[in-house]
């Protein structure tokens, strides 16, 4: 044990003696460095760090445009576009290293921004057309922000603009290019504009416009200054009053133009193409004169000329500005129409009388329409109200146009029923009924056995699963050990070993039947009397025992051991040993 910890204490010694004769080692210098951004435009500011290794002390940047440093991670600013190389020497008192990187750094040169514009004068409204002399410097030019000074913004490269107002405005030019480097121009007061006037006006007339009419002019026009007017009336007539009155002696469509001026000799004009009618307008319309309850009833404006609005009114209280309005009657009755047609200042009226007739109601029943065999009769009969006429489909290929007809169908399966009925104004209605027809024999699809299997006596639920249209009048079952049950879902006691197969049969109210046999169905035995040996029956602790299985009436075909001892075997014949002494009841149980 001396000798141990005498090694031992040797061992530390020698490596405290290591570590210090290890620590006057200089580890080796390697010069590198990264660079963020190492790309983008001018002026672009980038950020060195030094990512050298072997602790240096001393570093010497020299960062390609003229500027050197000492410092360990520098920042620079590169203003001209164009390439930069470079190096980095670092130094510590075991040696020196360095490192260049050619072409490491890349500044991409600023687009030249630059717009002209005419007429940059004038009055309002004043169309401006913008064009582009930028030029791209790198790549080329991907995007345009023009600012037009008045809240108006455009991404187009060449814009035309509309000024509306008398002012002076600063237009603002962003050019971007493919590098994503950007220039900005701002032409302060660029476009000038003096003044300006906006023509407009309204007219009212009375009536229906019947010649001769007076119709009277509202100037409406806006501008700077003093304004003068020159009006045209369309039918030789002109006027220099603000608000003229104007007479109308002949029918006919007139096109109105009036020009407005201002002081500063700013323009404007407006034209109206066949802005009034005289003693032509009228209102009339076209629509169903009769349609059922409910049903869509569809109203054709053909009013001449063509309107500027238009006022339907019905007498159920409801109303329309739809040129052609689409109307749905919900009580039967005679309702009026009124159409009130606005031909700019004239108007016209036309009314019209519909008749609204209550639709029949469809329905229907039948007798014997689910059978359990073809060829079957359904006798088919209409309750409908208000009908005149009748159109049965059978959902077999078949119709009929009888009130209440007979049909025979000749093939399983289940058919859709439909009426259709009128009355003697076209009014229809329908109803369809599905699957209403079935015709189809009993199907047992599954019957379920539990148990299927054990030692008699043996008391078994049987439960069948039955498809049927028609109503089950009878069940059958057959246990196969000569007793029988009428029970929908009986329980069976069998008392005598065998297999046995189970058998049922049912009936439907119709006198259609479907039989099911399940072979082998169930199977009932006696239960096997357990008994064993073991060898040894005594003994040390750890050794093992073998046992054997001496079940009677069998044969058995499943055991499960207990041994005393926490543990347990699946065998017939198994063995076992124990870890511990004393005295151990053993338990079998066979099946």
């Amino acid at each position: 044990m001396k000798t141990k910890l005498v090694s031992k204490l040797k061992y530390i010694q020698l490596l405290t003696a290591l570590s210090l004769t290890l620590g006057s080692v200089h580890a080796q210098l390697h010069a590198d460095f990264t660079a963020s951004p190492s790309a983008g435009c001018s002026p672009l500011i980038v950020s060195f760090r030094d990512s050298s290794t072997g602790n240096p002390t001393q570093w010497k940047w020299d960062l390609g445009n003229g500027t050197i440093s000492f410092v360990q991670n520098p920042s620079v600013s590169y203003i001209n576009a164009g390439t930069y190389t470079i190096k980095l020497i670092i130094k510590n008192n075991g040696g020196s290293d360095s490192i260049s990187k050619s072409q490491f750094i890349t500044v991409y040169e600023n687009p030249i921004v630059n717009f002209s514009a005419t007429p940059t004068t004038g009055c309002y409204p004043l169309h401006t057309q913008f064009t582009d002399l930028s030029i791209a410097a790198a790549g080329s030019i991907s995007k345009w922000q023009w600012d037009f000074g008045d809240g108006v913004v455009s991404t187009q490269q060449n814009p035309n603009h509309v000024y509306t107002s008398q002012a002076q405005f600063d237009v603002k030019l962003k050019i971007t290019n493919s590098n994503g480097c950007f220039s900005v121009i701002d032409k302060p007061s660029f476009i000038k504009i003096n003044g300006g006037v906006k023509a407009n006006f309204s007219y009212t007339a009375s009536g229906n416009c019947q010649p001769p009419t007076p119709v009277n002019f509202n100037n409406s026009s806006t501008g700077t200054g003093a304004l003068t007017y020159e009006w045209s009336f369309g039918d030789g007539g002109i006027s220099t009053a603000k608000n003229p009155v104007h007479n109308y002696y002949n029918p006919g469509s007139y096109t109105l133009k009036l020009i407005t001026t201002n002081v500063l000799g700013c323009t404007d004009t407006l034209v109206k193409v066949n802005g009034i009618n005289i003693g032509a307008v009228q209102a009339n319309f076209t629509a169903a004169t009769s349609a059922c309850v409910g049903s869509q009833v569809a109203i054709t404006n053909t009013s001449a000329p063509a309107t500027a609005s238009s006022m339907w009114y019905f007498s159920d209280s409801s109303i329309s500005t739809q040129i052609n309005p689409i109307k749905t009657f919900n009580t039967p009755g005679i309702f009026q129409i009124k159409l009130v047609n606005n031909f700019g200042s004239c108007k016209d009226s036309a009314t019209k009388n519909i008749t609204i007739t209550q639709k029949p109601t469809a329905a229907f029943t039948a007798v014997n329409n689910i059978a359990c065999a073809a060829p079957v009769s359904v006798q088919f009969s209409s309750n409908s109200l208000g009908g005149a006429t009748y159109f049965w489909n059978f959902g077999d290929g078949n119709i009929s146009t009888l009130q209440s007809p007979t049909h025979s169908y000749n093939q399983q399966g289940n058919y859709t029923v439909s009426l259709t009925v009128a009355n003697a104004n076209g009014c229809k209605d329908s109803i369809a009924k599905t699957d209403f027809v079935a015709v189809a024999p009993p199907r047992i699809e599954n019957i379920t056995i539990d148990p299927k299997e054990g030692c008699k006596p043996l008391s078994v639920d049987f439960l069948s699963l039955v498809t049927s249209v028609q109503t089950i009048a009878q069940y059958f079952w057959e246990f196969g050990d000569g007793n029988t049950s009428t029970s929908q879902k009986p329980t069976h006691l069998y008392t005598s070993e065998g297999v046995f197969n189970v058998k049922l049969t049912v009936t439907t109210t119709g006198g259609c039947s479907d039989t099911y046999t399940r072979l082998n169905a169930v199977k009932v035995g006696h239960k096997p009397v357990p008994d064993f040996s073991a060898t040894p029956l005594d003994g040390c602790a750890s050794s093992g025992v073998n046992f054997y299985d001496l079940s009677t009436n069998g044969p058995a075909t499943n055991w499960f051991w207990q041994f005393g001892d926490g543990k347990t075997s699946m065998e017939q014949n198994p063995w076992t040993d124990y870890m511990d002494t004393g005295y151990f009841t053993i338990k079998l149980i066979v099946w």
